[in-house]
């Protein structure tokens, strides 16, 4: 588990240093306990372009009503694409 956790650090550590901040590529955290116990609270987690999504996967993206950007877990999808 710990070589797991350490080689995950080490890939986002290459990203953030290889990765220009204006790339698609991205680093964030967890802020709040909502994703437990899949994502802990000030876990990091890297930011991809997203392709085909489906349920169960782990979306960003940015709300207008809460004016900030917002990370969930799928739980379906409609014709709309919400």
């Amino acid at each position: 588990m710990i070589r797991h956790a350490g080689y995950l650090l080490l890939f986002a550590v290459v990203v953030a240093l290889l990765a220009p901040a204006a790339s698609p590529i991205q680093l964030s955290h967890v802020t709040s306990d909502s994703m437990e116990p899949t994502i802990g609270t000030g876990d990091g987690y890297v930011l991809v372009p997203a392709g085909d999504v489906i349920p169960g996967e782990i979306v960003t993206f940015y709300s207008e009503e809460r004016e900030g950007y917002v990370t969930h877990r799928v739980a379906g999808t409609t014709t709309g694409g919400s």
